[in-house]
């Protein structure tokens, strides 16, 4: 990638009754797309899903792109660990041992909500310095 041109970043939210996709680029939110979570995507559903916002195979380097999985339900991270494999992105999951610039005193941590720790990391990037607890 140019290095005028800032880091791609695939979010992925998998709840209980959707999943929702953002693309951005640096913090910028360009695009978004929602399936439905009863039944999960294929791997070629989810690709052709972020192709129409996103057409990843043309880029000269797939790996440099982030996929970032933050998801309620257990199957979740096998299929995108897939599709990432098969896009050739890297693979981030949102979990209680993922080391972020903050500390979430939070007992038992596995029982907090990967959403919760979206938000706080998000919190701590956007009003960093400006308030002495987040």
């Amino acid at each position: 990638m140019n290095k005028n041109r800032p880091d791609i970043k695939v979010c992925v939210s998998h709840g209980n009754s959707y999943i929702k996709t953002a693309l951005y680029a640096g913090n910028s939110q360009k695009a978004f797309f929602r399936l439905e979570s009863k039944k999960p995507p294929s791997v070629r559903l989810y690709l052709s899903e972020l192709i129409k916002i996103f057409d990843y195979t043309k880029l000269a380097d797939p790996g440099k792109i982030t996929l970032a999985l933050s998801a309620t339900r257990k199957d979740a991270e096998p299929l995108f660990q897939k599709i990432c494999a098969k896009a050739g992105f890297r693979f981030l999951s949102v979990s209680c041992g993922l080391e972020l610039p903050l500390k979430i005193d939070y007992l038992p941590p596995e029982s907090l909500g990967t959403d919760r720790i979206c938000s706080a990391a998000a919190a701590l990037k956007k009003y960093r310095g400006e308030a002495d607890n987040i």
